[in-house]
């Protein structure tokens, strides 16, 4: 009887814990055999199997980095807050700011979505999330894997209220469909950090850099009041991952995660979440004034520095603490409007 009662307290104080579990021990990626990468081994709430994951709501079971349903949805919907305004019409946006940025972004993630033909520098991430999107079990439409079918802001500002943008927005608007979004940006964070990975930002580095990468990722990670695991998921979203070699780079330097692991000032033994959170928030700073001094070296015309106030302001809200999140909404998601279903 004792021991029934003890692993029922264990049970309720374990379903508690929550996200702040992560900053309970070392943080260890899972190494699988073959991509994409799945829960922890530690987890046992998985239907799924190694060789036949099972098409599901990825909310269903533990995803990357041990999140749960619940963490996945309130991660996704800051991301959206963060990212796509916090609204449905956000979720569909072209950028067009030089002929660079010819391309549209999407989802809450703004994932690159690029049309036929383009020559743009940045990785169009969308194809690939919509492959994913489609493997979690989420409704993928054929056109939705191809190139972008709008081509010029002009074509996508005549379309915006048309049936097909309209549907898309409504789709990736609900709950599903945002918290597999979030379940696919923790992945790829998740691959990023495992050293196993062909595309791990650890390639490429020296023993010293890899051990500060690795340190300054684990204090991160284990922040949990402001979330480390939220700074770090969205600013691979917001930045990429910054690895070595990469195509992202100005003047032979990258402006990703790597470089913000990189640059930032590891705190003392015994730092507070809010001190850890500081020391990342200012990292990524360097790193994106780095980017503006590399990109003016390179391109002399580049006007980057118009810039610099929204990422400051998108880098605050790393500083967030879990109440002021909760107080502002931003871990809510906006009420999404009706779609035409038939729209094929």
């Amino acid at each position: 009887m004792k021991t029934t009662r003890l692993f029922t307290l264990l049970a309720i104080v374990f379903s508690i814990i929550g996200l702040s579990n992560l900053s309970a021990q070392k943080f260890v990626l899972p190494t699988p055999d073959h991509p994409p990468f799945w829960p922890l081994s530690t987890q046992t709430t998985s239907t799924s199997t190694a060789d036949q994951p099972a098409v599901q709501d990825p909310g269903d079971s533990a995803g990357p980095l041990g999140l749960n349903k619940d963490q996945l949805l309130s991660l996704g919907c800051r991301m959206w807050n963060n990212c796509a305004g916090g609204t449905v019409d956000g979720l569909t946006k072209w950028d067009g700011s030089d002929a660079d940025h010819q391309f549209m972004y999407l989802g809450i993630a703004q994932n690159i979505w690029l049309p036929e033909g383009s020559s743009s520098m940045f990785q169009a991430d969308w194809s690939t999330v919509a492959q994913r999107l489609q493997e979690l079990g989420c409704k993928i439409k054929p056109w939705m894997l191809k190139d972008c079918p709008w081509s010029s802001k002009e074509e996508f500002d005549a379309d915006f209220n048309g049936k097909k943008m309209s549907w898309l927005r409504t789709h990736l608007s609900k709950e599903k469909f945002v918290r597999a979004q979030a379940f696919c940006i923790a992945e790829r964070l998740q691959r990023a950090m495992d050293p196993s990975s062909p595309g791990s930002l650890l390639t490429g580095l020296t023993a010293d850099q890899s051990a500060l990468v690795q340190e300054n990722f684990d204090l991160v990670a284990h922040c949990s009041n402001p979330s480390g695991v939220y700074a770090l998921i969205d600013y691979v979203n917001f930045k990429g991952e910054g690895r070595l070699g990469g195509t992202e780079e100005f003047n032979g330097q990258g402006w990703g995660l790597l470089q913000v692991l990189l640059n930032m000032k590891t705190p003392e033994e015994g730092a507070n979440d809010a001190t850890i959170m500081n020391a990342f928030v200012e990292g990524a700073k360097v790193t994106l004034n780095n980017r503006i001094i590399n990109h003016k070296i390179q391109d002399p015309n580049n006007n980057d520095a118009q810039y610099w106030d929204m990422w400051v302001a998108h880098l605050s809200d790393y500083l967030l603490t879990n109440a002021e999140v909760t107080a502002r909404g931003l871990d809510q998601a906006p009420v999404a409007p009706s779609a035409d279903a038939s729209n094929k």
